[in-house]
């Protein structure tokens, strides 16, 4: 049994549906069922985003939701595969003690609105993957000796 921790960025409603709905997309395809947890309510910025972009599994994801999460405590049914949650930094660590009693296989995927953010370079440290606009990145803790061999192999 293993949670995969993963977190992301955004600065923007756009910006974050561009990191997530290829994400969702493919969760869905390989029949995964994805919560959303929304600090923010996102239909209307979702519905002229898919109007613009072709999306496989278009009515799946705006069955989504996308409403702002009212509740204050968060269930999630049996059947949910993965966990999306987007909005500021307190709310995703609020929402994170309330589901830390999970113990099956699930996908976490914490989207972190960078205003106000107050340290990115730990809240990376806490995940196993970062999600971008690229597709997921894996966070490898590098060591010094290490960066600097990147450093100087960028400079070539």
């Amino acid at each position: 049994m293993k949670k995969k921790n993963f977190c992301s960025f955004y600065v923007s409603e756009y910006h974050l549906l561009t990191i997530l709905l290829p994400y969702i997309d493919e969760q869905i395809s390989n029949l995964k069922n994805v919560k959303l947890i929304l600090e923010e309510d996102m239909i209307e910025c979702v519905k002229k985003y898919l109007k613009r972009y072709e999306i496989n599994n278009m009515s799946s994801i705006i069955r989504l939701g996308w409403k702002k999460e009212k509740n204050n405590k968060f269930e999630i049914d049996e059947n949910i595969d993965n966990i999306i949650i987007c909005g500021h930094e307190k709310f995703i660590d609020n929402v994170n003690s309330d589901i830390s009693c999970i113990k099956r296989n699930i996908e976490i995927v914490n989207c972190y609105n960078v205003e106000n953010l107050n340290n990115l370079k730990e809240i990376v440290k806490g995940h196993d993957f970062v999600l971008r606009t690229n597709g997921l990145c894996e966070f490898k803790k590098s060591s010094h000796n290490e960066q600097k061999r990147k450093t100087i192999q960028t400079q070539i």
